[in-house]
């Protein structure tokens, strides 16, 4: 695990995050990497400019360098063997040692350290991107690939990728929808159940305001919270739930509103789930009362 050199990155005027190695002339480059130089120890420097890491790889004896295929063929680069092992190094490892190459990448020998390269097409508009992919994939396109150093694409996958080209992609390609990222306060995440065309089921996510009985505070892609007993929210879209006031009870979970408590009955403090009976000879009226009276002179009531 490398930590990245964060305290040496800052955005530059076009909105990217960039390294100060970047801006640096020869002998500032070789003073910040040498030991004690003011970076981060073990720390990983990202950059898009391939020259510029070979030059930090070149002036660090101890630095491990990622590139390109195409970049190995300068001569002041040496691709080094790598094998499937996730416990033992290269010395030690009983997995077979491949060495990037075009035989190897064209077979697929070398398998350990490469990413796929995935294109969505939208399939209403693949006629826009059909000329390009025909062109990309013909002898013409995949000389080009091998002008640039990189390695074309073996038999096998431009048989598999001239056939997708001449279906027009995936016709039953479906629409997945994915959570959102987030959604405001007193707003949350929904998961609606429905089945396609093809008869499968799916969900559908959307952020909608909290419905009455529920609340939400956060910014998180959650769903709204039912009020607890004793709560209440009355509108849509609640930050948070509401107690009810003395007198009034909510005795289910996720209530829209309070009720009053009948005659003869009481609920004293703030946020009540249930309302309590009045002693004998005590009485409560009218309804949504916090506490029970005496009977006046010449009444009475009996309990219950």
């Amino acid at each position: 695990y490398f930590r990245e050199c964060s305290r040496s990155q800052f955005t530059e005027h076009h909105g990217h995050m960039v390294h100060e190695l970047e801006f640096m002339d020869a002998n500032a480059t070789h003073a910040y990497l040498a030991p004690g130089g003011g970076r981060t120890p073990n720390c990983y420097i990202p950059s898009e400019r391939d020259e510029k890491v070979l030059e930090w790889i070149l002036a660090d004896g101890g630095a491990i360098g990622y590139f390109a295929f195409a970049n190995i063929q300068q001569a002041s680069i040496v691709a080094v063997a790598i094998a499937a092992d996730k416990t033992k190094g290269i010395m030690d490892t009983e997995e077979a040692s491949i060495e990037a190459s075009v035989a190897s990448i064209s077979d697929g020998a070398y398998a350990v350290f490469r990413r796929e390269l995935f294109l969505n097409v939208d399939n209403a508009r693949w006629h826009l991107a059909a000329d390009y992919l025909t062109y990309g994939f013909s002898d013409q396109g995949q000389k080009e690939v091998t002008k640039t150093k990189y390695v074309r694409v073996n038999a096998a996958i431009r048989a598999r990728m001239e056939s997708r080209v001449r279906e027009q992609g995936n016709r039953k390609a479906d629409f997945v929808s994915v959570p959102p990222a987030s959604c405001p306060a007193g707003v949350g995440l929904k998961a609606e159940p429905f089945r396609n065309r093809w008869g499968t089921d799916k969900l559908n996510y959307t952020c909608e305001p909290c419905a009455p009985g529920k609340a939400k505070l956060t910014t998180e892609a959650a769903e709204c919270e039912s009020c607890l007993p004793g709560q209440f929210a009355n509108a849509s879209g609640a930050l948070r739930c509401d107690f009810c006031e003395p007198g009034r009870v909510a005795s289910q979970r996720g209530s829209p509103a309070c009720t009053a408590c009948g005659e003869n009955t009481f609920a004293a403090a703030p946020g009540s789930s249930s309302c309590n009976n009045c002693s004998a000879g005590d009485v409560a009226a009218p309804r949504g009362q916090s506490k029970c009276d005496r009977c006046e002179l010449g009444s009475y009531r009996e309990e219950g």
